[in-house]
């Protein structure tokens, strides 16, 4: 996820004024507002950025989710199991863009999860993301994230 998960992943990058962003930027801008989301369980704040036929893979569900309906129908029973406090730290994060209209993320996450007994987990795990300028709006159209094997 941005800063997750995405979120996950483009904190790093300095935000400019919007006459003067370019794609890394732009993208970078959503950083901040997904991670309040992601913390307060907001599930319309973290899905907003997503295409409504983007694909996630998610670290903690064995199967592809496809499109945004399935990605909030997720999120609403992840949020409910975890319902906080809930945190992630951005690690490594690359950004490139390609042209004007796709910027490709990727690096790694540590996720801090609080179930309702009040239970902590932490995992670590990587991610890639691609965000899309659909319509003239950053969307974005996959992520995959997996948990980091452990070291031997």
């Amino acid at each position: 996820m941005k800063n997750a998960f995405t979120g996950l992943l483009v904190s790093g990058l300095l935000v400019l004024t919007p006459a003067l962003a370019g794609p890394l930027e732009e993208v970078a801008a959503f950083g901040a507002p997904r991670a309040k989301a992601f913390a307060a369980g907001d599930v319309k704040g973290w899905s907003d950025a997503y295409a409504e036929n983007a694909t996630w893979f998610s670290q903690f569900s064995p199967y592809r989710l496809d499109g945004k309906a399935a990605i909030q129908t997720y999120l609403v029973d992840f949020f409910n199991r975890y319902p906080g406090p809930r945190n992630f730290s951005v690690h490594q994060p690359t950004v490139r863009a390609y042209g004007e209209n796709l910027v490709v993320g990727a690096g790694y996450y540590q996720l801090t999860l609080t179930d309702k007994a009040g239970k902590t987990y932490i995992s670590h795990a990587r991610y890639s993301i691609t965000w899309a300028k659909l319509d003239g709006r950053w969307q974005i159209i996959d992520q995959q994230n997996s948990p980091v094997p452990p070291s031997q």
